[in-house]
């Protein structure tokens, strides 16, 4: 067992690492023993994986614009999460495990309970939404998009709180335990997001510094 193309994704829980693969394949390895021990298959690309904080689960995000959840070690798949209309490019835990949020080039975020069952759905990015983290309290939402903006999504009213322009595509970021949003864009910069603003740090000579900051 093993892949025939690119990997995509990557993610660990205890002993298992768990690859997402361009063939198809979602599969989940020992890490001690370096070997395969289950498979799940997607109908197109697999984009990305990650395990849920418990390690009960592990969900898959695929451009077959499904996400889907797999019980652990079986891999039986446990549900579809089937309602974006275009390649889901990722998909995470709620802090809790209560929950799954997923972003997709249809441009939409949305979130899903364990049953697969699509339950908000958050609109307002202009190009394809790459990235997402849930904060630490489970309240809100941040993603990046091709558009260039990061926006923070309310669990509770379902709005689009907080929106960081960065004129520029950003495909990643984290969010630390005090909120600050950390971002990388396609120019190689990390933006620092806190509060009311935020600062971006280029590399120099192999280390980060500040450039600017914006209000």
């Amino acid at each position: 067992m093993m892949h025939d193309g690119p990997i995509a994704g990557i993610a660990a829980y205890g002993d298992f690492i768990a690859t997402a693969g361009y063939d198809n394949k979602l599969i989940l390895w020992n890490q001690a023993t370096r070997k395969a021990i289950a498979r799940g298959t997607h109908d197109h690309l697999v984009n990305s994986c990650s395990f849920s904080h418990d390690g009960r689960w592990l969900v898959s995000a695929s451009s077959d614009y499904s996400a889907r959840i797999w019980s652990l070690p079986d891999m039986r798949l446990h549900a579809v999460l089937n309602d974006h209309q275009d390649d889901v490019d990722m998909a995470v835990f709620s802090p809790d495990d209560q929950w799954i949020a997923t972003c997709a080039l249809d441009r939409k975020v949305r979130v899903f309970n364990l049953q697969g069952q699509c339950v908000q759905i958050f609109s307002g990015h202009t190009g394809n939404v790459l990235a997402l983290a849930w904060s630490a309290d489970n309240k809100y939402i941040v993603s990046t998009s091709v558009d260039g903006t990061i926006r923070t999504w309310d669990r509770g009213s379902g709005l689009d709180t907080q929106k960081t322009d960065l004129k520029v595509r950003t495909d990643s970021l984290e969010i630390d335990s005090d909120g600050v949003i950390y971002a990388g864009d396609d120019l190689g910069r990390i933006a620092i997001i806190r509060g009311g603003g935020h600062s971006i740090h280029t590399s120099s000579q192999g280390r980060y510094q500040k450039s600017s900051f914006q209000q």
